[in-house]
């Protein structure tokens, strides 16, 4: 039997952030709120997902971001920063990673952790 591996997932990630220096300098804090839909099959993610299973559904939550701006340049600058919050999945789990022609089980998850990292080189338009 072959399986079909498919990823389709869209994510919106709004963040407003307190800068403590200057904006866009320094240390900073924020607050994100997160709204996803997906339909994974073929892939294991942390706890929530198995790899042997197609799950489809959404996912809202917020969270909190600590994260640090370092200025190269006038223009330049790279971004370090870390999210941790909480998102609220609701999902069907199929064991047919077609999602056809079988039933699927609708369930619901919390997931507390890590929600964003990242690592940005910057261009200021502005300065």
């Amino acid at each position: 039997m072959i399986f079909s591996i498919k990823f389709v997932h869209w994510l919106i990630q709004p963040e407003l952030r307190y800068w403590f220096c200057e904006p866009a300098g320094g240390h900073f804090i924020g607050i994100h709120a997160i709204a996803t839909q997906y339909n994974i099959g073929g892939h294991k993610f942390f706890h929530i997902f198995d790899k042997g299973y197609r799950y489809e559904g959404w996912g809202a939550g917020a969270g909190f971001t600590y994260g640090y701006s370092w200025m190269l340049s006038r223009r330049w600058a790279i971004e370090a920063y870390l999210g941790l919050g909480i998102v609220h999945l609701d999902f069907d789990k199929s064991n047919n990673k077609n999602w056809c022609c079988t039933r699927s089980e609708h369930f619901t998850k919390t997931y507390l952790g890590p929600t964003k990292v990242g690592l940005s080189l910057i261009y200021n338009i502005n300065k």
